[in-house]
């Protein structure tokens, strides 16, 4: 009998013992540098690695690499007075290899504070993915992938290297045509309604090449506010080579939340064609931006134009921007290419390349689709 009392009595020790090891904490980093990494334990006080259930505080002015899936509690990038500036860079795949997971807690991003991902080569290397389950998001700083896609003449809408005077990128649009040889602007390509793909780059002879603008996917359980001058940006690259290249195409942003709240910017613009002597370089298409949403309290500003081509000629087409609420059948598809002057230039066109259907589709500000 004391035996079996002294037998118990040692397993509820070693079960408080264990449940110790797991209990929530709040875990801040304290690594100082240029670029740092979030799987290192000497970087956070305590001296561990975030794990499910911690609150994760980043307040300091480094950059810090994520390099896998995490799971955490809730996560507070900057603060709120935005004087600290500290960045959080996806350096994987998180669309492919899984989410940072905030499991019950909050996202905040303070005024003066970014996250973006690693810039893609003729490959994806990084893409934001995050999943906050069942607390909410607060964006007053920036989610920045503007120019992380692919590298020149990289992805699927990407148009000819090596030689001058070529069309710009497509994505969600069709790059712009470049007038002085005839040559045909990027296709477009990826969902619609799901978009997950980086933007493409534009085409280039010697100058430096344009590229894409990024990937940015978020799942919110609660509400998600982006507060001016806070953004979401997947902005394709400009280009500036002197030979006439085109610009590279917008990026993606997917979005699933409760309720959309604020009056952000939220935009996947094609980049600006630049240089050349007589002109006739494309504009990079625009992205892809779709949101999901039940109850949307916005007044969110959203951007999907094509670039301007080089000589103010040729502009890339508008994205495309797709909203639907949970009370929707289909959702809505919208064409906007932002009043941008058409007088003179070969607009190019949203193609939708596949069966689809909407509740409604809106064609405005000199859009066009095919």
């Amino acid at each position: 009998m004391k035996n079996a009392f002294l037998l118990s009595f040692l397993i509820t020790l070693l079960f408080i013992s264990s449940s110790k090891t797991v209990l929530a904490t709040t875990i801040t980093f304290i690594g100082v540098g240029t670029t740092l990494n979030w799987a290192s334990a000497a970087n956070w006080s305590p001296s561990q690695v975030p794990g499910p259930g911690d609150d994760v505080i980043i307040n300091n002015n480094s950059s810090i690499n994520i390099g896998s899936t995490y799971t955490i509690n809730s996560l507070t990038l900057g603060n709120s007075l935005g004087t600290s500036t500290p960045t959080l860079i996806f350096n994987y795949n998180a669309g492919s290899s899984g989410p940072l997971t905030i499991d019950s807690g909050n996202l905040t991003v303070g005024p003066s504070a970014t996250i973006t991902h690693t810039a893609g080569t003729s490959s994806i290397i990084g893409i934001i993915y995050i999943n906050v389950v069942s607390g909410s998001a607060d964006i007053k700083g920036n989610i920045n992938v503007d120019t992380k896609g692919y590298a020149g003449c990289k992805g699927s809408g990407a148009t000819a290297c090596s030689t001058s005077y070529v069309g710009g990128a497509g994505h969600g649009g069709t790059g712009g045509q470049a007038s002085s040889l005839n040559k045909l602007g990027g296709s477009t390509y990826d969902s619609i309604t799901q978009p997950v793909d980086l933007g493409s780059g534009g085409g280039y002879w010697l100058g430096p090449p344009a590229s894409g603008g990024g990937a940015i996917h978020l799942n919110v359980g609660g509400t998600l506010t982006v507060t001016s001058p806070g953004s979401l940006s997947a902005n394709g690259n400009s280009s500036n080579s002197i030979y006439g290249s085109g610009g590279g195409s917008g990026g993606s942003i997917y979005i699933t939340t409760h309720t959309l709240a604020g009056n952000g910017v939220i935009s996947a613009i094609g980049g600006n064609a630049t240089g050349g002597a007589s002109g006739g370089a494309g504009g990079g298409g625009g992205g892809r931006i779709s949101v999901n949403y039940t109850t949307d309290i916005s007044s969110t500003t959203y951007q999907i134009y094509g670039g301007i081509g080089d000589k103010d000629i040729n502009q890339g087409s508008s994205g495309t921007l797709y909203k639907k609420s949970n009370s929707q059948s289909n959702g809505d598809l919208i064409i906007d290419n932002s009043n941008q002057t058409i007088s003179n230039r070969m607009v190019a066109s949203a193609l939708v390349n596949s069966t689809i259907s909407f509740d409604t589709i809106t064609i405005q500000n000199n859009g066009n689709l095919e």
